[in-house]
């Protein structure tokens, strides 16, 4: 892809908690597209929970249903925002165990790939 299709837009979305996912990150990506425009597509080349501990939350909410709000939320804006890569950060702690293995929240991005895939 040639950079003159591309804005790429070097944002790391690192989310305080669970609280308001869909307002945070709407409200994030909406700012940036404002000030970049829309004819482009924006990556995000990171984004994360800051705390593993605001998981379960005060409703129930698993790190596994935050995630894949996170995902639902970038899947509705890109009606409107035109959106490049979205990169998961920090897979090396939240997504695997210390040998490797893979934690439930790892199947999130599975599930999302293989919806994604069978959708087109």
């Amino acid at each position: 892809m040639n950079k003159k299709n591309v804005a790429i837009l070097a944002r790391a979305l690192a989310l305080a908690g669970p609280g308001d996912i869909v307002g945070s990150v709407r409200g994030t990506l909406s700012q940036d597209a404002a000030a970049l425009g829309r004819d482009k597509p924006l990556w995000v080349s990171e984004w994360v929970f800051l705390s593993q501990k605001s998981f379960p939350t005060q409703k129930g909410e698993t790190i596994s249903q935050g995630m894949q709000e996170v995902l639902a939320t970038f899947e509705s804006l890109a009606r409107s925002i035109p959106l490049g890569p979205l990169m998961f950060y920090r897979y090396d702690v939240w997504l695997t165990d210390p040998s490797g293995n893979l934690l439930p929240p790892a199947n999130v991005f599975l599930e999302y790939s293989r919806s994604a895939n069978g959708a087109h």
